[in-house]
């Protein structure tokens, strides 16, 4: 797990506060990075221009993405970016602090300013232009900003489940050229499962060099925003489904607004690490009602995708 105790330092009573991330620094040790390294990797996906928009709009203390801004969070933002490909590289799990799967190639919103993950998968794919990466997004938000970046992009598959009917509002189950798997409140870890399941279908077909997970934990049943049911459980099991030893997996943290995010962090990873469940007992259920909805959208995403 990659961590730089300055994160604590962005936006503290907000929403996407740090107390998402305080227990880290009580068993991790801290990752070296630079703003000044975030800063150049910006340029993979950014214009200059862009960069000084968001800059000065810091530096003014603008309310930008529904977020009060500070000129300091700059830096910090920067940092984040670090870690991002610094997680790309070494197959980790970056905690990055602002998020960034809805922030577009000219557009910051939703708490996101630059999109951490997918500078990392910029960062790949120019130091290994013939790989092919899978981004699979598992926050509780659609990744509009992620989507939009890699729309004309052959070298990448980009797959998200996410609760219907929220912000920001996309993520369509008859998209043809995404997976995008829209999920009704209430949908707990079966389902989950079976959505994560479907999409394993499409990427082994599609055999990336690497599986780039935006990890947000906002599909958490103690959730501030959201309504989706998932367990630790449901989490390790999914970690479980993605994992591939001839894939190389990094994660970058995103949504999840609640004290239980370390919890579920180290469940995604023994998952995906093939290691012993060791979360807390939790149970959730699906009703019968959803999951007959579930069916039947799991009948139109087959025949989309031409999945068996």
């Amino acid at each position: 797990i990659l961590y730089n105790k300055k994160t604590l330092k962005y936006n503290q009573k907000h929403i996407e506060g740090a107390y998402r991330i305080k227990k880290f620094p009580t068993f991790l040790k801290e990752t070296p990075c630079s703003s000044e390294k975030g800063l150049q990797y910006l340029k993979l996906l950014y214009s200059q221009e862009y960069i000084e928009a968001i800059r000065n709009a810091f530096k003014n203390k603008e309310i930008l993405a529904e977020v009060e801004t500070r000129e300091e969070y700059f830096d910090i933002a920067c940092i984040s970016v670090d870690l991002a490909v610094q997680a790309g590289e070494i197959s980790g799990f970056a905690i990055t602090r602002p998020p960034g799967h809805h922030a577009g190639k000219s557009n910051a919103e939703g708490f996101c300013f630059f999109n951490n993950l997918a500078i990392s998968v910029m960062n790949i794919l120019k130091k290994h232009p013939k790989s092919k990466v899978c981004i699979v997004d598992i926050d509780g938000h659609h990744g509009n900003g992620t989507q939009s970046i890699f729309a004309n992009n052959p070298s990448v598959l980009y797959c998200s489940l996410h609760q219907e009917c929220t912000y920001p509002f996309s993520g369509f189950l008859e998209d043809k050229h995404f997976l995008n798997f829209p999920l009704s409140p209430g949908s707990s870890d079966d389902i989950f499962k079976k959505v994560v399941t479907l999409f394993k279908k499409k990427i082994n077909l599609f055999k990336p060099n690497y599986i780039a997970i935006s990890a947000g934990f906002d599909g958490y049943f103690k959730d501030a925003l959201l309504n989706l049911n998932f367990t630790q459980q449901g989490f390790y099991e999914i970690g479980k489904i993605l994992c591939d030893e001839k894939v190389n997996i990094f994660c970058c943290l995103e949504g999840g607004y609640h004290n239980e995010i370390p919890e579920c962090v180290e469940q995604l990873i023994n998952g995906l690490e093939k290691k012993k469940y060791t979360g807390s007992k939790e149970e959730t259920n699906t009703s019968s009602i959803i999951f007959r909805d579930y069916l039947k959208k799991e009948e139109v995403f087959k025949k989309v995708h031409q999945i068996s």
